[in-house]
Formats: C-alpha cells, sequence, structure tokens
C-alpha cells in the first residue's frame, strides 16, 4: 500500500518499509488492517505528529464508521489507542467527517403537482425532491491523475407523451 505524504503534515511515509527493509513509504495490507512496520535506521521522535494517507476502496453499502485502533505486533509493545474522529457534519450527513462512515445517496422524499389538467393546454407541472444528503457537482481526480467533473445527476420519467414549451 503506498503512503502518501499530507499537506501541513510531517512527512510520515519515508518512516515505514515492508518487512523493515523494503521500500520506503509503504505498508502492508492484511485484509482488515495495514501493517506499518518502522524503516531500519529509522526513529519516531516523541512528541512529534507524523501525517500519511492512503487510498482504499469503499464498500458498495451503508456502513457505520467503526473505531479504529492503533496496537503493537512487534517487540516493542504499548497500549492500543483508539484513535480519534472528528464527529462533524459533512454534507448535511451527521458524524459524515468520521471516517468509513459511509451512507447511500438516497431520495428522502419526491412530489409532482401540476395546475392545469386540460387537453392541449399549457400546464406547469412542479417537482420537489428531498435527499439525504448535501448534493453538488464535484471534481475528482488528483493532480496526477488530472480532475474530472462528476455530476449530480437526476432524471425525472415518465413524460413520453408531452413536450417542454
Amino acid at each position: 500500500v503506498d503512503l502518501v505524504n499530507v499537506e501541513d503534515g510531517l512527512s510520515g511515509p519515508s518512516l515505514f518499509c515492508p518487512k523493515h527493509d523494503g521500500s520506503p513509504g509503504n505498508g502492508t495490507w492484511t485484509g482488515s488492517a495495514i501493517r506499518l512496520d518502522l524503516c531500519a535506521e529509522q526513529t519516531m521522535f516523541a512528541g512529534t505528529e507524523y501525517s500519511f494517507s492512503f487510498t482504499i476502496t469503499n464498500p458498495s453499502v451503508a456502513f457505520t464508521s467503526p473505531y479504529l485502533k492503533i496496537i503493537s505486533d512487534g517487540t516493542t509493545p504499548f497500549i492500543p489507542n483508539l484513535m480519534e474522529k472528528p464527529g462533524l457534519s459533512l454534507k448535511g450527513v451527521a458524524l459524515g467527517t468520521d471516517p468509513l462512515q459511509l451512507i447511500v445517496p438516497a431520495v428522502l422524499f419526491s412530489s409532482v403537482h401540476h395546475d392545469n389538467f386540460f387537453t392541449g393546454r399549457s400546464n406547469v407541472v412542479v417537482f420537489s425532491i428531498q435527499m439525504n444528503v448535501d448534493m453538488a457537482i464535484q471534481t475528482v481526480g488528483n493532480a496526477q491523475t488530472g480532475t474530472t467533473p462528476k455530476d449530480a445527476l437526476f432524471v425525472i420519467g415518465g413524460l413520453e407523451n408531452v413536450t417542454p414549451e
């Protein structure tokens, strides 16, 4: 697993090597965890915060943010530590900033009504929709892959027998 530097953080990736002697900036995925072996000749200094990131693919189902913890798996034991979560809303979702707090976007409410039922006449049709998450056009990607706009797209079907004015 490639570890990446993050802005405003002390470089963490260079500290870790698979099996202590592999290529710096890598961790080992074990199926449900990432193993981070300190590289030979590297030191993590007390009181210094090191930061890094890695990319995962979220599951395709809704998921409540799990308790993430750091544990010892080497010759120097330490007390396991639960990682802090932000606990803030994101895009209208409570606790949306918590890692792996996943939802499936859904329509909470939708309705339609009109102001004229006579054939061949002008008719104003009013649609209402309410979502469970803030929806917006986003740009996805990064400096290496480029950016691509990702649409918030809605299609209202069933309008085969009418034409817009």
